[in-house]
């Protein structure tokens, strides 16, 4: 393995470890609002996906990640849509 695809998958690997420690914290703030479910971390990564049901995504993995992490932020910050939220 060279250097560069090492680098690239620290890189993706980073964005991972980020995105599963924003997903803690906002499972963290969703719990102090009195929800709380067993599958409550995948119910929060389901509801900030960008994907959706979408079989063909255009965007790359990247941007699809870059997507979550802005919907996981926008949700710890406010909660109030996700008081709302039917779970699966």
């Amino acid at each position: 393995m060279n250097i560069e695809n090492r680098c690239l998958r620290e890189e993706k690997a980073n964005t991972i470890i980020e995105i599963d420690e924003l997903t803690k914290k906002a499972a963290e703030k969703v719990k102090e609002i009195g929800i709380f479910n067993p599958f409550l971390h995948k119910e929060i990564v389901s509801y900030c996906n960008s994907i959706g049901g979408k079989i063909k995504v255009s965007e790359n993995l990247e941007e699809v990640f870059g997507k979550l992490k802005e919907n996981l932020r926008m949700l710890i910050n406010d909660l109030g849509r996700f008081k709302e939220h039917k779970f699966s």
